[in-house]
């Protein structure tokens, strides 16, 4: 647990007037597998992403921008789906996937 005290940004610097906790989560690297194989296809992209998984059942695929800000949130239920980013900008995304109480964060990019 880290204990924040000042922020800094692109609108300056801060200070902040109560605790705040926050939690920070790595995302370089190779994922530990989740649960299920996950094969992302095809990446760059242009129009779908497609997604699939070894087994078929519900979790949620979430895509995020470069900002953090979800851009896209689909329920899957099915082993394979397909994300619409045709009408997104170019540039590079998240794919977060939960499944089994854990979640897996994969980079691609929308060209």
């Amino acid at each position: 647990m880290y204990l924040l005290e000042r922020v800094y940004g692109p609108c300056g610097a801060g200070t902040l007037l109560a605790p705040a906790t926050i939690m920070v989560t790595s995302i370089l690297g190779m994922p530990e597998p989740a649960g299920s194989r996950v094969v992302i296809a095809p990446n760059p992209a242009y129009d779908h992403l497609k997604v699939k998984f070894e087994t078929a059942f519900a979790r949620p695929l979430t895509l995020v921008d470069s900002r953090g800000i979800t851009v896209r949130t689909e329920q899957v239920h099915t082993q394979e789906a397909s994300l619409e980013i045709r009408s997104l900008p170019s540039g590079v995304y998240l794919l977060c996937i939960e499944e089994n109480g854990r979640r897996q964060v994969y980079r691609v990019v929308k060209y």
